[in-house]
């Protein structure tokens, strides 16, 4: 039996897509085993909280993790300009990072097509505004290049540490500068060593308006939610996993791009990470959804930290300290910061007609109309079927009128008619619209009419004898 290449990469893709779900969905369970947790606290996490470096790890990653990370980028495009790039965009992620992170924690992704164009480049910083042992105010920036749309974030929130957990809320305000969408975003957190979970509501500010995707439509921003966990295990913190289920509202909302507009959409996203070192960690996730969209997704991020220094950031020992609560303190918000659109399809064709229209048998009534139209007019198609059958007609006799005749009146059935008309642009858009004629007794006519009369027949009354 002959199975071709594309079913079975198409096989094999879905395969390892629930399969990704199938493990992270199964390793929260672990989670359970609390000893672990605290057996998890071992001398290295204690040595990393103390300042001490490793200048060892920091001479062996310094020389050489930028040009690791370089060549794996360069590996997935395969070829020298690719290689070249992603060196670049290594050591301009590398400068950018170290120098935000002097304000906090920092993420970037930059990257850079055959045309040397930033699609799918984003960057976020978290910085502390005020704190204290139980407490952090902070807001968090970001700003984004995806699908041709810049879009920045502004957040505000807090963070309260007690026991074992931290709990915290935030509010962000989202800006898509290119598409000028506008969302707001409000989310809580709860978190443990080695757990995230954390719930995000994205309310739009914007509404309709001409969409720079497509000719002919609106867009604006979809309501929605998510919910979400991540969690590692205590025994290899080095390997975690995630869950996530997101769901928004909206006749076309394009969840999974703007190609494959959905009403409602869902989605239920599972991955796997591996940090070996506190600086990189590994991403691999695949999310399905409704009427069987599906997507997956590798990457490589890249995490700076305030006030440590590069030892710290590239020495595999000190991992599991960065899932605790002490490791997370300054980790960013996980959200969605871009924006999700609902688009709907413009009403470029308007034809009005009179619902209702009354006119004597076998008169001629004149009926106006009108058509508004975003291009330029061609046609208008008028169906009067039931209407000439019953002996009537219907013509246009101008750009907005028409003239019709009305049929015999029918005594013994129905004198209600419906006409329909169609009307079309230069672009093949169309707008329709309907009426219903009623015809009514015609006058009589006195000249046309004999009027007779019959005189009484008289008969005699018969007297009633007596008895």
């Amino acid at each position: 039996m002959k199975v071709s290449s594309a079913h079975f990469i198409k096989r094999r893709t879905a395969v390892v897509g629930w399969l990704t779900i199938f493990t992270q969905a199964a390793l929260p369970l672990s989670f359970a085993y609390a000893p672990l947790v605290h057996a998890a606290q071992d001398p290295a996490a204690k040595w990393y909280q103390s300042g001490n470096n490793d200048l060892n790890a920091q001479s062996i990653f310094e020389n050489h993790s930028d040009t690791l990370a370089s060549s794996g980028s360069a590996l997935s495009e395969g070829n020298a300009a690719g290689m070249a790039r992603s060196a670049a965009t290594g050591a301009v992620n590398n400068s950018i990072e170290e120098w935000l992170g002097q304000f906090g924690t920092a993420r970037v992704q930059l990257n850079l097509d055959d045309k040397f164009k930033t699609e799918g480049s984003e960057a976020d910083l978290l910085v502390p505004l005020y704190e204290n042992k139980d407490n952090i105010l902070f807001t968090q920036l970001g700003f984004r290049h995806k699908d041709e749309r810049n879009t920045g974030n502004l957040g505000l929130g807090v963070r309260h540490f007690t026991g074992d957990w931290m709990l915290g809320a935030n509010t962000f305000f989202d800006n898509d500068f290119t598409g000028e969408n506008r969302r707001m975003g409000v989310g809580v957190e709860a978190w443990r060593d080695y757990l995230k979970l954390s719930a995000n509501s994205y309310i739009r500010l914007s509404d309709w308006h001409q969409s720079r995707d497509f000719e002919d439509y609106d867009e604006r921003p979809a309501n929605g939610y998510d919910l979400r966990a991540e969690g590692w295990l205590p025994s290899f913190p080095q390997l975690g996993a995630k869950v996530m289920y997101e769901q928004y509202q909206g006749d076309e909302v394009a969840l999974f791009g703007k190609d494959n507009r959905q009403k409602d959409p869902w989605a239920f996203t599972g991955g796997v990470n591996y940090t070996p070192i506190p600086l990189l960690t590994l991403a691999a996730q695949h999310r399905a959804g409704k009427d069987g969209q599906s997507d997956s997704q590798l990457s490589l991020q890249m995490n700076y930290r305030l006030g440590e220094s590069w030892s710290k950031q590239v020495d595999p020992n000190l991992v599991g300290a960065s899932r605790t609560l002490n490791g997370t303190r300054y980790d960013l918000v996980e959200r969605n910061n871009s924006i999700v659109l609902d688009y709907r399809k413009q009403e470029t064709v308007k034809l009005v007609v009179p619902e209702k229209t009354s006119g004597k048998s076998r008169s001629t009534v004149p009926v106006s109309f009108t058509v508004e139209t975003k291009n330029p007019l061609q046609r208008i198609d008028w169906d009067a079927s039931s209407l000439v059958a019953a002996g009537g007609s219907l013509t246009q006799v101008g750009s907005n009128q028409l003239s019709i005749t009305m049929p015999p009146y029918q005594a013994a059935g129905s004198n209600v008619y419906r006409f329909a008309g169609v009307a079309y642009d230069a672009k093949g858009n169309s707008g329709s619209a309907t009426g219903e004629l009623h015809v009514e007794v015609g006058e009589v006519s006195a000249g046309a009419t004999t009027v007779s009369a019959t005189q009484p027949r008289l008969q005699p009354m018969v007297p009633t004898p007596r008895r």
